[in-house]
């Protein structure tokens, strides 16, 4: 049985333009245009942190609430559990896609939670295979065509 609301997620959006990124601890990240996936958990609350990231105006906490005041969610895959996979989830996705080093991983021993690429497909569909790997049934949301 699943705590109400808990699992993992995926954020893919679109950045448009290179830019430099500074979050609260001061670390300057460098980003190039593309298509960026942040991996994430919300064990107590899944809608509510995915609907947090989708809305614009909100206090900036995290690495991704820096991104996404710049950045388009493209598309957002979940699912529901109550195991924290978001680790194995981004290291299967840095197999086949770059991460930005140090980004939004200050609670882990992961390199980064943060994915490029310059195909979102083939994000989406890593992201997928991830997930069903783990005998997940992932949702996806597209706001793209």
């Amino acid at each position: 049985m699943y705590a109400l609301n808990s699992g993992t997620y995926l954020l893919i959006v679109e950045l448009i333009q290179p830019t430099n990124i500074i979050v609260k601890s001061g670390k300057l990240f460098t980003l190039e245009p593309g298509y960026y996936g942040y991996i994430g958990s919300a064990l107590n609350g899944l809608k509510k942190r995915i609907d947090r990231h989708l809305r614009r105006n909100k206090k900036l906490h995290w690495h991704i609430d820096y991104l996404l005041q710049i950045a388009s969610v493209r598309s957002v895959i979940y699912v529901k559990s109550n195991e924290r996979i978001e680790c194995s989830i981004v290291q299967s996705l840095a197999e086949k896609h770059h991460y930005i080093r140090e980004f939004g991983c200050s609670d882990c021993k992961c390199k980064s939670h943060l994915i490029f690429t310059d195909d979102i497909k083939a994000m989406e569909n890593n992201a997928i295979i991830a997930f069903k790997l783990r005998n997940l049934q992932p949702v996806v949301k597209r706001y793209w065509k």
